[in-house]
């Protein structure tokens, strides 16, 4: 049996349990969602919640200099010639690649 938990942007998380035939190991495996999948996620809730008054756009950016990668997400307003404001931004600092970025 092992137990998964999912965590969520709040830090919260919440548990599955569930049989697991393929290990002995009862620790807890961690589920974890990129922030880039998280973001879009708030992105698309944006534009549902608003009754697509508002859009909501992530962008990624990469500095291969420093290795880091940075995503934001813009509340979008296409009535007032799509005027932008960002609500959140998360760094990455990003350790060890097997692939080149981009």
């Amino acid at each position: 049996m092992s137990e998964k938990k999912i965590w969520n942007i709040n830090g919260t998380s919440s548990s599955q349990t569930g049989s697991d035939h393929t290990s002995e190991n009862k620790e807890a495996s961690m589920i974890y969602n990129s922030p880039d999948t998280i973001l879009n996620e708030y992105a698309a809730e944006v534009y549902k919640d608003t009754d697509r008054l508002f859009k909501g756009m992530v962008t990624e950016s990469i500095d291969n200099g420093s290795s880091q990668v940075t995503y934001a997400l813009y509340i979008v307003a296409p009535q007032i010639k799509n005027y932008m404001y960002r609500l959140i931004e998360v760094n990455i600092q990003v350790l060890y690649s097997h692939t080149r970025w981009r």
